[in-house]
């Protein structure tokens, strides 16, 4: 699979237009909600089970990042998963 054409799709509930948003901008978020919040890729790459390369990598969408990952970084920052797509 080719993760640059991932995307999530929503309803506009007031205009009923339908939206949608990359994954290249939900790993932006990711990228600046860690950030905010001061926490470094070693860190989150330990708490995953993997080394810094790999979560770099993952991160700017080079390798595909799981739905798995994706919830338990949320879980990391402390966050809901929905922030991500905000």
């Amino acid at each position: 699979m080719n993760v640059k054409h991932f995307y999530f799709v929503e309803k506009d509930v007031q205009d009923g237009h339908y939206t949608h948003m990359g994954i290249d901008e939900i790993l932006k978020r990711v990228r600046e909600i860690r950030k905010a919040k001061g926490i470094k890729q070693e860190y989150l790459a330990r708490e995953l089970g993997m080394d810094r390369t790999n979560y770099s990598r993952k991160e700017r969408g080079m390798i595909p990042m799981t739905v798995e990952e994706f919830l338990k970084v949320a879980k990391i920052l402390e966050i809901s998963p929905f922030q991500f797509f905000e």
